[in-house]
């Protein structure tokens, strides 16, 4: 609950501040869930400082992944007659799954087992 009314502060700060630095919150603010899903033990002052840590370094190449995939699901979602949007909307989410996944890493014990 807290981390969902912090990003909603930063979303609402930057959209009062002319509407231009939203682009840039855009990134660690989708990173933070991430970073949740993977460390729930962490605290959330920690979640954001790290979310922005890692948008910060990967800022070009995650907002780009982020609107690709997103107009992806998109699209597809809507030639598969607007109900194939429900099942693409999760396209969206892997960017940012696979760049902390790649800039982070996981311990090997943590990965599921098939």
């Amino acid at each position: 609950m807290k981390l969902a009314l912090i990003s909603y502060g930063i979303s609402l700060l930057a959209a009062m501040l002319c509407v231009l630095p939203i682009f840039y919150v855009i990134v660690p603010i989708a990173l933070m869930n991430v970073v949740f899903a993977f460390n729930p033990e962490m605290a959330v002052g920690d979640i954001v400082k790290s979310s922005f840590n890692l948008g910060n370094k990967k800022w070009l190449i995650t907002f780009g992944l982020i609107i690709i995939s997103g107009l992806f699901a998109e699209v597809i979602g809507l030639i598969l007659c607007g109900v194939g949007l429900f099942i693409t909307a999760s396209f969206s989410y892997l960017p940012a799954y696979y760049i902390y996944k790649d800039s982070v890493g996981f311990e090997p014990h943590e990965l599921p087992l098939k």
